[in-house]
């Protein structure tokens, strides 16, 4: 697959040596992906900026963690990479509300604002899935390959 080149990049400085998971809209939120090593991730501006506001993960995600997450603007999603479970949150990823589980070691979420959905990706497996809010299957499509991570929709 072929590789874009990169627009921008900054460091991380909210102390966690993973600020994943990673929702953008309007601004970039992470956390650290570990719920028991209880590292922050942060606010930045589309820029790269620091605002000084952290964010922790949410305690119900598994030791498996969270390697990515999205937004709509109003919520964040997670995926629980260790029990392919959705969350729903607040943008500052509190007050997690599960959404539903696709029963597998799924990775990568993007929240698709043309049908109200999210897209998950496998990570054991080859499988793209576009989910409604309520766990539906709405389509899917292989990439050939497995291992398949971090997702964006633009």
């Amino acid at each position: 697959m072929a590789q874009g080149n990169t627009i921008t990049s900054f460091p991380e400085a909210y102390g966690s040596p993973w600020e994943i998971p990673i929702a953008v809209w309007g601004d970039v939120r992470t956390t650290g992906y570990l719920p028991y090593y209880r590292a922050a991730g942060g606010q930045y501006s589309l820029g790269g900026t620091p605002t000084g506001v952290s964010y922790v993960i949410p305690s119900v995600i598994s030791g498996g963690g969270a390697y990515d997450s999205t937004s709509d603007g109003s919520h964040n999603y997670l995926m629980d990479y260790g029990t392919g479970t959705v969350y729903l949150t607040a943008r500052d990823f509190a007050n997690p509300v599960a959404l539903f589980n696709t029963g597998a070691y799924d990775m990568g979420i993007t929240y698709d604002r043309a049908n109200n959905s999210l897209w998950i990706s496998g990570w054991g497996n080859t499988t793209v899935t576009d989910y409604s809010l309520s766990g539906s299957v709405i389509t899917s499509f292989s990439t050939g390959h497995d291992a398949n991570g971090a997702l964006a929709l633009d």
